[in-house]
C-alpha cells in the first residue's frame, strides 16, 4: 500500500524536494474491476475476501497467498514469515479492513500519469497479492519517466526473499544519470 501513499503524497504535495522515486510490489493503477478497468478484481470476491478477513486474521492471511508472499530462488526463515505475519494480524482490525478496502477501490490511473520524477517500479513476477498483469505492467506505461524492474519468481516481499537482486536494481537506479532535480 506504500506505492498509493508515495503517488499520493506527490500529487498533493509536489515534488519539489523530491529527487526519485521507489515503486515496489505496486497496489496501482487501479484494482477493483469495473467498466474502465475489466481485468480487476471482481466486487464479489472483495466481499467474500473481506468477510473472511473480519471472521479470521489467520484465514485471511491463508487465502490471501501467504504462501506466495516470499517467493524467490532465496527461501525466508520461518521465524521471518512468522514475524511478517504477525506483524499484519497486530494491525487493530478495523483499520486493516478500512486500509485494505480503501486501496482496493482507489483509482491512481490519473495521478500516475502527473508524476514528474524518475520512477523505478519493481516487481516481482510471482506476486500473488498483486499479480503484475494487473500492478506493474498498468502502472508503468502511466508514469512518464519510469523504469521498470521485474525480479523473475519473487513474491510479494521480494524486498527480503530477494532482497540481493532488489537492492542491486534499487543502487542501479540511485547511481544512475537520471536527471537530478536540486
Amino acid at each position: 500500500m506504500g506505492t498509493g501513499e508515495v503517488v499520493r503524497y506527490l500529487t498533493r504535495h509536489g515534488s519539489a524536494r523530491i529527487a526519485r522515486v521507489v515503486l515496489s510490489g505496486t497496489v496501482t493503477p487501479k484494482l477493483l474491476q469495473g467498466p474502465d478497468n475489466p481485468d480487476g478484481i471482481p466486487e464479489d470476491l472483495v466481499a467474500q475476501v473481506g468477510s473472511v478477513m473480519l471472521r479470521d486474521i489467520g484465514d485471511w492471511m491463508e487465502i490471501s497467498g501467504k504462501a506466495e508472499y516470499f517467493y524467490g530462488e532465496r527461501q525466508v526463515s520461518q521465524q521471518l514469515m512468522d514475524w511478517t505475519l504477525n506483524t499484519i494480524a497486530a494491525v487493530p482490525l478495523p483499520i486493516l479492513t478500512q486500509t485494505s478496502e480503501a486501496f482496493i477501490r482507489a483509482d491512481f490511473r490519473s495521478e500516475l500519469t502527473e508524476l514528474n520524477v524518475p520512477t523505478l517500479l519493481i516487481h516481482g513476477t510471482a506476486d500473488a497479492s498483486m499479480p503484475i498483469d494487473l500492478t506493474a505492467r498498468k502502472t508503468a506505461p502511466l508514469i512518464r519517466d519510469c523504469r521498470v524492474v521485474t525480479i523473475e519468481g519473487a513474491g510479494h516481499g521480494l524486498y527480503l526473499s530477494e532482497s540481493s537482486r532488489y537492492n542491486a536494481a534499487l543502487l542501479e537506479f540511485i547511481t544512475s544519470n537520471s536527471e537530478v532535480r536540486v
